[in-house]
C-alpha cells in the first residue's frame, strides 16, 4: 500500500503546510503508516510474550535471543540499500520496490515458522485481565517503572525520527562534501546501531540486569542517552557519528531488555501480555508520541545539533531524578515489588 501511495515520488519539500495536509497523499500515507504501526505493535507484544514464556522468563536467555533480531535489523539494512541503490540506477528518484518485496518474502517466512511455534499454555487458572492490571498499577514501583519506560520512549524517539535529519544538517551544512556519500553514511549507521551496539549488549544485558536490577538498568541507559545527545551536539563531521552509534546497545537495548523482563516478572498469571502491552504503550506509545513532537519542534525551533544538546541536558537531569527517586522506593519495602 505505500509503494502505491499516489504521487510517491514528490518531494514533501515541495509543499507548503496546507497543501500538505490537504493532499490524498499525505493521508493515504498517514493512514497505512497509522496501520502499519498498530499490526507492528501487536505483533510485537505477540512475540515478546510467547519468547519469556517458552524461556520460562529467564532474562539472560531472552537477551540472546532478541539479539537475533538486531541481527536482521543490521544485515538487512545493508542488502535492502544495495538492492534499492543497484535498481534504482539512472533514475531520478530511489525505486524502493526490492525494500518491499524483501519485506514480503521475510514476513511470509516469519508467518510459516509463527504458524508452527509450540506456545506454552498458562498453568493458572483463568483470570480476570483488567482486574489483574489494576492489582500490578496499584504498586507504586510498576507506575514508576512506567514513567520511566516513557521517558526511554521520548529519548528514543529523537533517534528514531530524526537522527536522518541531523546527519544530513551536518552535511549540509559543515561538510558539503560528504553529500555523495550521505546515504552510505545514514545506511552504514544502522548496521553499527545492531550489529555493533545491539547484538553484544543484547548478549550481555541479561547479566547486567541480575546485577544491576531493572531500575538501575534505566538509570544507566539515561546516562548514556545524555552522553550519546551531548556528543552528538559537538560533532560536526557527519563520519564520526558512526562511532558514537556504538552507544545505542545500551541506550535502546538495556532499557528496553529490562521492561520487558521487568513486565514479565510482575505479570500475575495469564495477564502476560496484557503486562508487555503496558510497557510498549508506554514506552513506544506514550513515549515515541511524545517525543516525536517535541524533537521536531527542537530541531525546527533551535536546529538540530542544539535540539540534541538541549535533549542531553534533560537526560542527564532525568537520570539524576531516576536515581533519586529509586533510592527512596527502595528506602520503602512496601512500594517494592
Amino acid at each position: 500500500m505505500l509503494y502505491l501511495v499516489p504521487g510517491a515520488t514528490s518531494s514533501v519539500g515541495e509543499m507548503s503546510d496546507a497543501e500538505a495536509f490537504g493532499s490524498l497523499q499525505f493521508w493515504w500515507f498517514s493512514t497505512v503508516v497509522m496501520l502499519r504501526m498498530v499490526l507492528f505493535m501487536i505483533g510485537e507484544v505477540l512475540q515478546e510474550t510467547i519468547c519469556m514464556g517458552i524461556l520460562g522468563g529467564d532474562t539472560v536467555k531472552f537477551g540472546m535471543q532478541r539479539l537475533w533480531g538486531a541481527a536482521g535489523w543490521g544485515v538487512m539494512s545493508l542488502v535492502a540499500g544495495g538492492a534499492i541503490d543497484w535498481y534504482s540506477r539512472g533514475l531520478a528518484q530511489k525505486d524502493h520496490l526490492p525494500g518491499y518485496l524483501l519485506s514480503a518474502a521475510s514476513f511470509l517466512v516469519d508467518f510459516m515458522v509463527a504458524f508452527n511455534l509450540k506456545v506454552p499454555e498458562t498453568d493458572g487458572p483463568t483470570t480476570n485481565v483488567l482486574r489483574d492490571v489494576k492489582v500490578v498499577l496499584k504498586n507504586t514501583k510498576v507506575c514508576v517503572f512506567l514513567v520511566w519506560a516513557t521517558v526511554g520512549g521520548i529519548f528514543t524517539a529523537y533517534i528514531w525520527f530524526y537522527f536522518i535529519w541531523y546527519v544530513d544538517d551536518l552535511a549540509t551544512i559543515y561538510h558539503p562534501e560528504r553529500k555523495s556519500m550521505l546515504s552510505s553514511i545514514e545506511g552504514f549507521s544502522l548496521t553499527i546501531e545492531c550489529l555493533g551496539g545491539e547484538v553484544p549488549f543484547f548478549y550481555l544485558s541479561g547479566y547486567l540486569i541480575k546485577r544491576t536490577g531493572h531500575m538501575t538498568a534505566f538509570s544507566i541507559s539515561f546516562a548514556m542517552f545524555a552522553l550519546r545527545f551531548l556528543l552528538y551536539s559537538i560533532i560536526r563531521d557527519p563520519l564520526w557519528v558512526l562511532p558514537v552509534e556504538l552507544l545505542n546497545g545500551i541506550t535502546f537495548g538495556l532499557s528496553y531488555i529490562a521492561g520487558i523482563s521487568y513486565s514479565a516478572k510482575i505479570a500475575p498469571v495469564g495477564s502476560e501480555g496484557t503486562v508487555q502491552g503496558l510497557f510498549s504503550m508506554a514506552f513506544q506509545g506514550f513515549g515515541g508520541s511524545l517525543g516525536a513532537p517535541l524533537a521536531g519542534y527542537t530541531f525546527s525551533h533551535l536546529g538540530s545539533v542544539m535540539a540534541f544538546r538541549l535533549i542531553g541536558f534533560i537526560a542527564l537531569i532525568m537520570c539524576v531524578i531516576q536515581i533519586v527517586v529509586n533510592y527512596f522506593l527502595n528506602r520503602n519495602k512496601k512500594l517494592i515489588a
